[in-house]
């Protein structure tokens, strides 16, 4: 890998990861921002869930639309406003907490969705173009962005216990302004390039601009495997909404009373991936064989849901279960649909896809969480089983989609 695209991946990391920073500070504030607006835990769920469809709706037919928006103000320019987005959104949701207005709350949550996923998709387009490297560079993105992840989970409890609530959620800002200059340093290398460079590098920048779907520049079906991919991806980040509510259920379960222990538990399946993701992503090889793996994560996934719904098992690792299967669907997923998708002018349609596809997950999951904890008869962690059975449900369908596509790709 050249140092150009391997400085381009680091930017492209970080540009994401005050997006993964924003995106878990409503659930590893769970119960504190609960008793911040004096509501019921019934209430705060249906709030929650809210707060996780708002950043997540958009993004379902987003896809089908951003294409022309790109066309007309530029790939540079599409990059900056996305990330800006997200520091924009997070600066509302932070505005909205000191308020106590959960409609503010709401709409920053749009705004950080629509900034989130657009500069995902982007980057998940740059790094498609790296046929040789492209598990080891979606795994480093992984990695960095990740890392947003463990800190909000981590950090956020002990600010909230220092500061109080408000300030843990102001600081949040921070992350996204460092995302938001590390776009404006991408894009002015890449506009640098386009300057200096011949035509043909010029060229090689161009994937980065496909990051929507268009239905129309697409001269053939995509191939059944891709659609069985496309369910897989709406199960794994379904069965990922574990972490809306797994600091109110670590909190209930295990840690009464104390938010910065379960923050820290909470923050140990995304630790365990990316040092999984770190050992395995040079030893794996996208193709049919690799579907072995994903069986195995879902498995796990599964197995780990049915300890938490019916047992009280080692907390810690049931988690680093869960952090193993996390690091598999990572390397394998997104790499996935450039394997079963081999014409490059449907390549760019088949990422649209899936990232509407799973944002669809990220909307109606949230919904039916909420839905099991705020019911009449759910009070507290009553009902945690309930949702645990939703988790492992999933957790067994994703396991048997996997044999499926692994029988779908069969050399004919």
């Amino acid at each position: 890998m050249s140092s150009k695209w391997a400085s381009r991946l680091l930017l492209g990391s970080v540009l994401r990861f005050g997006a993964y920073y924003a995106y878990d500070v409503p659930g590893s504030l769970n119960t504190q921002l609960m008793k911040h607006f004096n509501l019921e835990f019934s209430e705060w769920q249906a709030v929650l869930g809210l707060l996780y469809v708002s950043y997540s709706l958009p993004n379902t037919i987003l896809p089908f639309f951003s294409g022309r928006v790109v066309e007309r103000i530029g790939v540079n320019y599409f990059l900056i406003i996305s990330v800006g987005l997200v520091a924009v959104g997070q600066f509302l949701f932070a505005l909205s907490v000191s308020g106590k207005s959960i409609w503010l709350m709401v709409v920053g949550r749009v705004i950080l969705g629509i900034g989130g996923e657009a500069s995902g998709v982007a980057v998940a387009s740059l790094i498609a173009q790296w046929k040789d490297h492209q598990v080891l560079g979606m795994s480093l993105n992984s990695v960095i962005c990740t890392l947003g992840s463990v800190m909000v989970a981590s950090i956020s409890p002990m600010l909230c216990d220092w500061l109080g609530v408000g300030w843990a959620v102001w600081i949040g800002i921070l992350p996204a302004v460092v995302s938001f200059i590390a776009s404006i340093v991408l894009v002015s290398s890449i506009q640098k390039e386009q300057m200096n460079a011949s035509e043909d590098i010029c060229n090689e920048s161009t994937p980065l601009v496909s990051v929507a779907i268009e239905l129309s520049e697409c001269q053939e079906s995509l191939p059944k495997s891709f659609w069985i991919l496309a369910a897989l991806f709406i199960l794994d980040y379904a069965l990922i909404c574990f972490n809306n509510t797994a600091s109110a259920f670590l909190i209930d379960r295990w840690f009464p009373h104390d938010p910065v222990s379960a923050g820290f538990a909470m923050s140990i399946p995304t630790a365990i991936s990316t040092i999984v993701l770190i050992c395995i992503s040079p030893f794996i090889s996208i193709n049919r064989s690799s579907l072995l793996f994903l069986m195995a994560s879902f498995s796990l996934f599964a197995l780990a849901h049915i300890l938490f719904g019916f047992f009280k098992p080692y907390l810690y690792p049931t988690l680093a279960l869960l952090g193993v299967g996390y690091a598999i669907n990572t390397c394998i997923l997104w790499p996935l649909v450039s394997a079963v998708v081999v014409n490059p002018v449907q390549l760019s349609n088949a990422y649209g896809i899936c990232t509407a596809l799973f944002n669809v997950a990220l909307v109606t999951t949230p919904i039916a969480v909420a839905e099991i904890l705020g019911g009449s008869e759910c009070q507290g962690g009553v009902c945690w089983w309930r949702v645990e059975v939703l988790y492992c449900v999933l957790s067994v369908v994703g396991t048997a989609g996997s044999l499926a596509l692994y029988v779908d790709m069969k050399p004919k």
